[in-house]
């Protein structure tokens, strides 16, 4: 409920806080005139509106080799109701599907820009995975994270800001130096 305006004119505004984003919300206006007459109005809906950032797709290769660069590539979709603007997307090298604080930080790649309600933007970028984050060599992950550092307002949505993909990761073989004989 909103304050009562007793103010006798014909139009009124009214501020409402404490909304969440991405939600809908009924109304209806109560109007009374000086002689205490009522009139209740129809119910009506409206959406708080909010950007929604997601990654659509994920492409990564199937084999990388450590201290060796790559590329990955992804796609960001603005699926929600108003523009996005200026975020980092990080990637991790992951050994399952969940982003946790083992993983390693393989890169933050800085978006500066705006994203339209429907549009969408694919980012590739090159990484490398240091030797010694790959024990033992096998399947791992690479999670991309948009909007990591939290800087556009989701709301509930959150929730749909990863996406991993699985991958093989082996380990270059060092040289193997040997003095065959000493004269």
């Amino acid at each position: 409920r909103s304050p009562l305006d007793s103010d006798l004119v014909t139009a009124h505004s009214v501020t409402l806080t404490g909304l969440r984003l991405h939600q809908v919300y009924e109304y209806r206006a109560l109007s009374r005139d000086e002689c205490g007459n009522e009139q209740v109005s129809e119910v009506g809906t409206f959406r708080v509106d909010a950007p929604d950032l997601t990654i659509t797709v994920l492409q990564v290769p199937q084999e990388i080799w450590s201290d060796t660069q790559f590329d990955i590539t992804w796609q960001v979709l603005n699926a929600g109701t108003l523009r996005a603007s200026n975020w980092n997307d990080a990637v991790y090298f992951s050994q399952d599907d969940q982003l946790d604080g083992s993983d390693y930080l393989a890169g933050v790649f800085p978006f500066v820009g705006q994203l339209d309600p429907g549009q969408s933007i694919t980012r590739t970028q090159v990484l490398t995975i240091p030797r010694e984050r790959i024990q033992p060599e096998g399947t791992y992950y690479l999670i991309v994270f948009t909007d990591s550092s939290n800087t556009v307002a989701e709301g509930e949505r959150e929730d749909n800001n990863r996406l991993a993909r699985a991958l093989t990761a082996r380990r270059v073989p060092l040289p193997d130096l040997t003095v065959p004989q000493v004269q």
